[in-house]
């Protein structure tokens, strides 16, 4: 699975917390500073590579990692894939493989400011078997007639959608709710910042398409190209700002136009034509 993946988030992870909090209490504010640094190593292929990373500052920093020239981001308490950072700021890479050789970052991050440690993973694969195991990344997919019947939406990020009722395999491929329920949080900090009023739902309708009863098999239609536009649009240019790009999973590209006879969900509907309950997303209240 990326983290399907942007450095921005957490700058606006940390920016939307600060807001939360209200105003910083009058102590003097320090810099972060990194007090252990991660160190470069040597691995064997298929053993498992630490890194160690620890920074001080007032506010204390928050602490995360990424690998140069990846927009994936690994935080504490995450795992993705065969990464891991502990809650003490640890990287972890399980079985590693000649892909994961390069240069990792530490980054340590506050209103105070940031700084950040760089380490090197070597990978030797002297020792490299000729068959190996295949990991298969997810892409874009179409649901098939395999689909299991509506279900009550449970993804706390989309649960007060104005539909209830979603079913699986989803449009990124995620069998059940639970997977994309797992998935979803990569952009849980970009859903919270109002750079799109429609950025939510959109991400929803990808997540947790809407279900309805009234079709075969709970038949699902993909948000509509349109949808897809607007979430980018704003969003898009605060995440250019950070130097990253809009997500590939979430290309535009890959949904149908409206009014082409395809069939989608429009920003406006939220929901498949077939479904009587058509709420607007919007700020207005209801009439």
């Amino acid at each position: 699975m990326e983290l399907t993946r942007a450095v921005f988030f957490l700058s606006l992870c940390v920016a939307a917390c600060v807001s939360d909090h209200g105003a910083e209490p009058r102590t003097a504010r320090v810099r972060p500073a990194v007090v252990v640094y991660p160190e470069n190593v040597t691995i064997a292929w298929k053993e498992t590579a630490t890194f160690k990373c620890q920074a001080t500052g007032n506010p204390p920093p928050a602490i995360f990692w990424y690998k140069e020239g990846s927009q994936n981001l690994h935080f504490p308490g995450k795992t993705a894939g065969r990464l891991r950072v502990t809650n003490s700021g640890e990287l972890v890479i399980r079985r590693v493989n000649k892909e994961d050789q390069g240069w990792y970052v530490c980054k340590a991050l506050s209103v105070s400011g940031s700084v950040k440690g760089k380490t090197y993973l070597k990978v030797d694969d002297s020792n490299r078997t000729e068959c190996e195991e295949v990991e298969i990344p997810i892409y874009f997919i179409s649901p098939d007639s395999n689909r299991t019947e509506c279900e009550e939406v449970e993804i706390p990020m989309c649960v007060n959608q104005p539909y209830s009722l979603t079913s699986y395999p989803n449009f990124l491929g995620h069998a059940v709710q639970t997977e994309a329920a797992t998935d979803i949080q990569r952009f849980h900090p970009l859903a919270k910042m109002p750079c799109s009023p429609d950025i939510l739902s959109f991400i929803c309708t990808l997540y947790a398409p809407p279900c309805d009863k009234k079709t075969a098999a709970g038949a699902a239609l993909p948000p509509c190209r349109e949808f897809c536009q607007s979430s980018r649009r704003g969003c898009e240019n605060l995440m250019n700002k950070f130097g990253f790009q809009w997500p590939r999973q979430l290309e535009c590209s890959h949904f149908p136009e409206e009014n082409t006879g395809q069939g989608c969900i429009s920003k406006d509907t939220m929901v498949p034509a077939e479904v009587t309950v058509l709420p607007v997303i919007n700020n207005e209240p209801a009439r």
